[in-house]
């Protein structure tokens, strides 16, 4: 099977470099439901050539990521699949490391619930997470599935590495994360935080209010935005520009913007966390009562537009994309040949 997807109109605003859509076969007009089987067979080109594959990350049957080297409105991905040719390696050129070399981390949480060692991967490959107390059955979410936290104990620890520190480092970071929240009026709860809090998200410093937070005198805050829903998963992120003393917070891609002046801590060798937060003493505190179903942190600041595509895409990945159109094989061309008497 052969098709193109385009992306839908108004969906993307500006152009972006390397940048991971989501493509999710049950949503998408034309393309059809995909096995397990078939996804795993599945590439991904940029021309109707496939003289150009693209990287693909096969999360399961209906979580597929691409890598797009050029993101813009008139985007254009053809997929081919045939049921019978195996899933790359994840260090494959084309296969799932390549998608996210744009980040420090990304974990999808779609692992069935588990406290294995390194059970819930990092699809860059740096940082795999390993659950605590983690007992409640996943749910689904817009993205696949999210892991539920009981907010006292449940948490996924993410050993310290080099990458993580690479933010504190640039003095630039990006934080997004898909979150539903099981309660309000939460205290001081956070969703991410990585080594006594030099990165992370909060909720509820201030009543219901999301913020990026990084401890330290001077250090920058910055509010994300104002959440009392418990019915829906929402799009929240965060960016740092310590070189342009910015801060930006989008909740659903409504943006909150402020100076910032501070500069993040330098890194430490403590454990980051998803769900909780991790005191100087190292120990684990505020943990988060709710759902999560995607955390992804850069060492860089993106642009409005970036969000906005982003959230587009996970959000609604629907109308992200267009109507798949399926491409004919080319006939082929058999010159009559006569004969003279």
């Amino acid at each position: 099977m052969f098709k193109s997807i385009p992306v839908a109109t108004s969906q993307v605003s500006g152009t972006h470099t390397n940048f991971p859509v989501l493509v999710k076969p049950s949503v998408i007009t034309g393309l059809g439901l995909i096995t397990l089987a078939q996804a795993q067979s599945v590439r991904f080109y940029s021309d109707s050539d496939k003289t150009t594959e693209l990287a693909r990350e096969i999360v399961s049957a209906d979580i597929i990521y691409v890598k797009i080297p050029s993101l813009s409105v008139s985007s254009v991905i053809y997929i081919d699949y045939d049921g019978v040719r195996s899933d790359y390696g994840v260090t494959d050129t084309y296969g799932r490391n390549n998608v996210w070399t744009e980040f420090v981390a990304v974990w999808h949480l779609q692992e069935a619930v588990n406290t294995t060692t390194d059970g819930y991967i990092d699809s860059t490959g740096n940082s795999p997470g390993t659950g605590v107390s983690m007992a409640l059955a996943a749910v689904t979410s817009p993205v696949g599935d999210a892991q539920d936290f009981d907010g006292s104990s449940d948490r996924i620890d993410i050993p310290s590495t080099s990458e993580l520190s690479e933010p504190n480092t640039n003095q630039k970071v990006s934080i997004t994360q898909i979150i539903k929240l099981d309660a309000t009026g939460q205290l001081q709860d956070y969703t991410f935080s990585k080594g006594n809090n030099r990165l992370a998200i909060l909720y509820g410093f201030n009543t219901n209010v999301l913020e990026f937070y990084s401890s330290g005198s001077g250090a920058p805050r910055f509010v994300i935005g104002t959440l009392t829903d418990t019915a829906s998963f929402h799009h929240i992120s965060a960016v740092f520009d310590g070189a342009a003393n910015t801060g930006r917070g989008f909740l659903d891609n409504v943006k909150t913007t402020e100076t910032e002046t501070g500069a993040l801590p330098s890194a430490d060798s403590l454990k980051a966390s998803i769900a909780c937060a991790y005191d100087g003493g190292g120990n684990p505190a505020n943990f988060l009562n709710g759902k999560i179903a995607e955390t992804r942190l850069r060492s860089d600041a993106v642009s409005d537009n970036y969000n906005e595509a982003e959230y587009n895409n996970l959000m609604d990945n629907g109308s992200f994309w267009g109507t798949a159109v399926t491409i004919a094989s080319s006939p082929v061309f058999k010159p009559q040949i006569s004969s003279i008497l």
